[in-house]
């Protein structure tokens, strides 16, 4: 059974997204990224290589996934959500 937790950046800026958004976000996670992360998941490429993405309409949250966990790093628009990560990466 897989386990999904939010970190807290990402439980940050999911309480930011109107509600609607919210539930839309919940029920694809329980709907489909529990039932086949393999499926539903796609690996980002270059420097986030080591990456998911999860497409919930024009919402993207950013994944790490680790034996049966899948860990929620950042929650955001599809035009903002990669900018916003790489210049996390870039410093770290």
């Amino acid at each position: 059974m897989w386990k999904v937790e939010f970190s807290e950046k990402a439980a940050k800026q999911f309480a930011k997204l109107p509600r609607s958004i919210q539930q839309s976000i919940v029920k694809a996670i329980d709907e489909k990224l529990l039932v086949d992360p393999d499926f539903h998941l796609s690996r980002l490429s270059g420097h986030m290589g080591s990456f998911y993405r999860f497409r919930v309409g024009n919402y993207r949250l950013l994944c790490l996934k680790r034996d049966q966990e899948i860990a929620i790093i950042a929650v955001g628009h599809r035009k903002n959500i990669y900018k916003s990560m790489s210049t996390t990466t870039a410093s770290q």
